[in-house]
């Protein structure tokens, strides 16, 4: 349920530069953060844009858009009911480990169902291994657990 504004977090850079090259003709494209979406805003003809609160300051913002899109990962089904859509999400949280060095410079993925200990990721001079596959209804769950670490390693 977050809006983001890509500022000079290199991981925001990263993913909305990805963006910003599928949508070469946008202009005016707009990423905010730390905001939330608290409703859509829409008339008789449809969605119109959202409503934003500053997690800072808790000011509201009315943002227009000819096209909305939600990209709120495990919250996207809390936005998409602000807009009266309901559907149902299978959610799972996991857990990946950080390398100082760098094992492979192409992605390596196993590219089966969700599971443990399937994908190797280039990352600058860094590598990342990872995941583990928990489900949950808790779209915020984070831990991660003892036997993640061991089953990555």
């Amino acid at each position: 349920m977050r809006a983001a504004e890509a500022g000079e977090s290199g991981l925001a850079r990263l993913h909305w530069s990805r963006l910003r090259g599928l949508l070469p003709d946008v202009e005016n494209l707009t990423v905010r953060t730390p905001h939330v979406v608290s409703e859509i805003v829409g008339d008789e003809s449809g969605v119109t844009g959202v409503r934003l609160r500053d997690l800072r300051d808790e000011t509201e913002q009315d943002v227009n858009a000819a096209v909305t899109v939600v990209a709120a990962g495990p919250w996207s089904g809390a936005v998409a009911a602000l807009g009266g859509v309901s559907y149902q999400m299978q959610r799972s949280r996991g857990a990946m480990i950080g390398f100082n060095g760098r094992w492979t410079s192409h992605i390596i993925n196993r590219l089966h169902w969700p599971g443990d200990g399937d994908i190797f990721i280039p990352f600058g001079p860094h590598g990342v291994a990872g995941t583990t596959s928990v489900s949950t209804d808790d779209p915020g769950d984070r831990r991660i657990e003892p036997w993640e670490r061991e089953r990555i390693m």
